[in-house]
């Protein structure tokens, strides 16, 4: 296998200062239409569902059921035609059973730190697109990958860190995008009939919202724009969506952090319905109920947030 270039190895820095870490450190999470999968850095997948609270599931092993010898930190996983995919930054995916059962390796042509997939699709992210050409990959048969533009033209990166994306798909088809450091826009970039670009509520200050682009070598991205955590596709046709870092003016008339505690609601139109006020930090949205949303931290804390009035977009000037 490929060894990870210093390139690379900033690229999932940028990510990890971008989002925060904690004491576990849930690397990602899949959801499925009836529960929720968080992974942990040493493989351990833990569920979450209306009915049970979050728990751990099982481990990714050998025949002999001694824990996987992962060669570097999985990074993204998804469960997808009765097994597992794994990705870690490398040109490899890690193909599991569905009782976590190590089954192959499948190799890929380029490095791919997250994946997504729809009922009869697997999506991957590079984990180092120099243009946008090369930035996202679809498979429908979860071995032969090829890059997917949607129908937009080629754009250079002026900074590895640009190309990042979050990714995530419902089993009914719709695939969504977003930046991590960027614009607030999510891209509905499938299926063909459907592709969009929504902007979303985003509350930042008047610095944050012109750091939009990141160029050349960066050590610390926590001062540019970065708008989302998480994207949730609902059966509706609809998503939710987790806003990350926000400045927003507090009851001292000064500018305050929020990071990881606002969500909202948008129907299949794009059109914000709700937002949700969490007490406490989440990584994560496991589920969403016409009343309620779950969140989940990195470090495995559930909480719950009621929906109220839609909290628009703001440039907060000091």
């Amino acid at each position: 296998m490929n060894k990870p270039t210093s390139g690379a190895a900033a690229v999932v820095l940028a990510i990890a200062v971008a989002f925060g870490a904690a004491a576990v450190d849930f690397k990602d999470a899949f959801r499925t239409r009836k529960m929720s999968y968080l992974m942990t850095p040493v493989g351990e997948i833990y569920a979450i569902d209306p009915q049970h609270p979050l728990h751990r599931a099982f481990l990714f092993h050998y025949a002999n059921n001694l824990p996987y010898r992962w060669s570097r930190t999985p990074l993204g996983f998804v469960r997808w035609n009765s097994g597992w995919l794994v990705a870690d930054g490398s040109n490899y995916l890690t193909h599991f059973r569905d009782d976590g059962l190590f089954d192959a390796l499948v190799e890929l042509p380029v490095r791919v730190v997250k994946v997504a997939a729809t009922d009869d699709a697997v999506w991957a992210v590079s984990l180092i697109a120099t243009n946008s050409a090369v930035q996202l990959w679809r498979s429908t048969d979860g071995h032969s990958f090829a890059p997917y533009m949607g129908g937009t033209s080629p754009v250079r990166f002026t900074s590895l860190a640009n190309s990042l994306l979050i990714l995530t798909a419902s089993p009914e088809g719709d695939v969504y995008v977003a930046s991590i450091i960027g614009p607030p826009i999510v891209h509905r970039v499938w299926p063909p009939d459907r592709r969009s670009e929504i902007r979303i509520a985003y509350s930042r200050s008047k610095m944050r919202a012109g750091m939009e682009e990141i160029y050349g070598a960066v050590d610390d991205v926590t001062e540019y724009s970065l708008p989302l955590r998480d994207i949730l596709p609902l059966p509706d046709g609809g998503f939710a969506v987790l806003r990350n870092r926000e400045d927003v003016r507090g009851a001292t008339g000064k500018l305050e952090l929020l990071k990881g505690r606002r969500a909202d609601r948008y129907d299949r139109a794009g059109h914000q319905t709700a937002t949700a006020v969490f007490a406490r930090s989440v990584h994560w949205l496991t589920e969403v109920t016409r009343s309620k949303v779950i969140g989940v931290s990195n470090a495995g804390d559930v909480v719950v947030a009621a929906w109220g009035k839609p909290v628009p977009e703001e440039i907060v000037v000091p």
